[in-house]
């Protein structure tokens, strides 16, 4: 059986690199890929497209979906090269058939080029897919029963559910974490649903509330984590669910869990608009009247013991509802850190002469290394440099005139575990002096008067210990007029002459280089004009 598996997952694996060609998504068009951070994990939560009435080729294709969906999604932060994915490290995955777990599997590996594995049983109802060179299991996965579906008689697969739960080691740094997948009937009696869906989240929590390391628990739970539905609370401010409020805030001494896409977001006074996870089959009359397609949030990542360095519900899987969609799901993906120093607050870009940014930040505890990252408007981070403990400064020489660039630093522990990378600051290099905007009399001018003022406007402000009396000279056949300078503000000067001009004469203006408070120097300006041309002598006629 598991040959006759391989061999149709290789199958639609051909299909998968087939239908990229056909598309011109083709391998060197997709963005690089990377493994996360010493010390982190990218944990991923999904469905499965089950639409009973798709061909065996149609689900396939969902998955196919899926799989470019994942490897082509727009990158957040991730601490490598523009356009960077970050290869999933645990993948969560529900409503799927055995089958299609194994061609996700070969799909994921043939997207990131990584080595994704099923670890633990699939007759349950959330399954785990591993990279495995990022990710060790360590000893069995052992399975969770559903409180109130467990018939263990029954041949009604869904009135039995069961749970996995993962024991894995970050392989970098040795990091344990533990993960419960989770998938919550909706198939609970009407008179105990309530009482189902908070005794399981219970009894995961209690399962887990021994564990000495990182906790996760990921999935569909199929609720809302409001009373509320979202059209009429879209940014969760509502009251808490009963079964959302015991992870995310136990009464009773438990362990305390964070839905990672919310504190994401809240944390960041990001809007949850576009973060739900579910799109309902059919029109509803909604709760503000109106009837539509109903969304909700009910896929989630929580976590205990580590920090969110990012969270999202995926954007790029769902279009408009009448077009074709790997699920009636979004996933969630996560990034989160197991091991590594607090995060470092906003460091500080101060610019300096020839175009270096000068960045400093603060110390934070158990930081033996520091990571600099830099990247321009619309790009992604790249590392900059690397540097030791005591080193909390860096100059920036590498940059371009005017170009502005966002920096940030993250801290890395005695494990080489990274924490979470401070939040941006933003700075413009400047390697350019002041040049000269504009100057009266223009360049060329003829007929000006002989009672003349020079006048030079800057295109930035001029330091003023870089003004001499000789900034700006006027010359006549080589000799220079005599005249006061004048500083009106920081972008004028004036040259006023001491006497009037000569008419009928040329005269070139010499503007000599200014610095700004950078120090940078401007470039030297000429310019000519002539004065007006004396009036003829009258000739008188003969008598």
């Amino acid at each position: 059986m598991r040959r006759v598996v391989a061999a149709v997952a290789a199958l639609v694996v051909l299909s998968a690199m087939l239908t990229d060609a056909a598309s011109g998504q083709s391998t060197a068009a997709r963005p690089p890929s990377k493994l996360s951070p010493p010390g982190q994990v990218q944990i991923m939560t999904v469905n499965a497209r089950q639409n009973k009435l798709l061909t065996t080729f149609g689900r396939f294709n969902s998955l196919l979906e899926l799989s470019r969906a994942v490897r082509f999604r727009p990158p957040a932060f991730n601490g490598g090269q523009a356009g960077t994915v970050i290869a999933p490290d645990v993948v969560v995955i529900n409503e799927f058939r055995e089958l299609q777990v194994e061609v996700f599997a070969g799909m994921l590996e043939l997207k990131f080029d990584q080595p994704y594995e099923i670890i633990g049983p699939t007759d349950v109802q959330a399954a785990f897919i591993v990279n495995t060179a990022t990710v060790e299991p360590q000893g069995d996965v052992e399975i969770v029963d559903d409180v109130c579906l467990n018939d263990e008689t029954s041949t009604v697969p869904r009135m039995r559910r069961e749970y996995p739960l993962g024991r894995f080691k970050e392989a970098s740094t040795g990091a344990p974490f533990t993960i419960v997948g989770v998938h919550l009937s909706r198939d609970y009696s009407p008179s105990t649903e309530t009482d189902c869906i908070v005794k399981n989240v219970q009894e995961v929590r209690d399962r887990l509330a021994n564990e000495p390391s990182a906790t996760f628990i990921a999935g569909d739970f199929n609720f809302r984590p409001t009373e509320q539905p979202r059209e009429c609370d879209p940014d969760e401010t509502g009251a808490p669910s009963r079964w959302w409020a015991l992870l995310t805030q136990p009464t009773d001494g438990a362990r305390p869990y964070v839905d990672a896409v919310k504190m994401f977001h809240n944390e960041r006074n990001l809007s949850m608009v576009d973060e739900w996870t579910y799109q309902h089959a059919s029109p509803v009359v909604t709760c503000t009247g109106s009837t539509g397609i109903r969304l909700s949030r009910i896929d989630y990542i929580f976590g205990s013991g580590v920090t969110v360095a990012e969270a999202h519900a995926d954007h790029p899987g769902w279009t408009d509802p009448a077009n074709y969609k790997y699920s009636d799901h979004r996933y969630v993906l996560g990034r989160f850190v197991l091991t590594g120093p607090p995060r470092p607050q906003v460091p500080t870009a101060e610019q300096a002469a020839g175009g270096v940014i000068d960045l400093s930040w603060n110390a934070v505890e158990g930081a033996t290394g520091w990571i600099v990252y830099r990247a321009k408007p619309g790009a992604d981070y790249q590392q900059l440099a690397r540097l030791s403990g005591e080193v909390l400064t860096y100059q920036d020489n590498d940059t371009v005139d005017a170009e502005m660039y966002r920096y940030s630093v993250a801290p890395i522990g005695a494990d080489t575990g990274q924490g979470v990378e401070s939040r941006p600051v933003w700075m413009t290099a400047d390697a350019r002096g002041p040049h000269v905007n504009s100057i009266t009399p223009l360049p060329g001018a003829t007929g000006i008067s002989p009672d003349v003022t020079v006048r030079v406007t800057f295109d930035e402000w001029v330091e003023a210990t870089s003004v001499t009396d000789e900034t700006i000279s006027i010359y006549r056949d080589g000799e220079r007029v005599s005249g006061q300078l004048i500083r009106k503000g920081g972008f004028v000067l004036k040259f006023n002459p001491t006497f009037p001009l000569k008419k009928g004469e040329g005269f070139t203006v010499v503007v000599r280089s200014v610095s700004d408070v950078l120090g940078n120097q401007g470039s030297v300006f000429k310019s000519r004009f002539h004065t007006v041309e004396p009036p003829k002598k009258r000739r008188h006629p003969r008598r």
